[in-house]
């Protein structure tokens, strides 16, 4: 994870009044937690690759989709970072997807507002939406599973 990601993971964290934060990414593990100041109290890392060039940084849009098999054939589509959850570009327009929807890899599916930023969300895999998980206009963390898909 690069120091642009987490300076925006911190500014989610205080922008959305969160009293605790904790996210693990492979061997990186970030915890935040806030007592009675706006600001975070602690910052824990774990050592992670410091991108120094901006060009190979990665930025939010690059961050992968993380899903999760079940039992039943479905994978969890989960949020790639915390933010607020649209089902749609506008409220006049329909949802880009719900249950029943059949998608194809590369659809988008919703989007999440992060720091006045639209990223858009696309389905990693073909399939049938068994499951929307988010409520439109709800704030959602990261690893937060947004979809089911079969």
């Amino acid at each position: 994870m690069d120091i642009k990601t987490l300076r925006q993971i911190a500014e989610i964290f205080t922008s959305a009044s969160l009293t605790e934060l904790e996210i693990t990414e492979g061997e990186l593990n970030i915890k935040m937690k806030r007592e009675s100041s706006a600001q975070p109290s602690a910052v824990q890392t774990v050592p992670s690759p410091i991108y120094n060039d901006p060009q190979t940084s990665p930025s939010a849009a690059d961050i992968p989709v993380i899903s999760a098999g079940h039992s039943d054939g479905a994978t969890d589509i989960r949020s790639p970072l915390a933010g607020v959850f649209y089902v749609s570009a506008s409220p006049e327009l329909p949802p880009y997807a719900k249950v029943g929807s059949r998608v194809k890899k590369g659809d988008i599916l919703c989007i999440i507002e992060a720091m006045k930023v639209m990223n858009e969300i696309n389905a990693e895999q073909d399939g049938e939406i068994v499951e929307v998980c988010a409520s439109n206009e709800e704030l959602v963390e990261y690893n937060q599973t947004l979809f089911r898909i079969r």
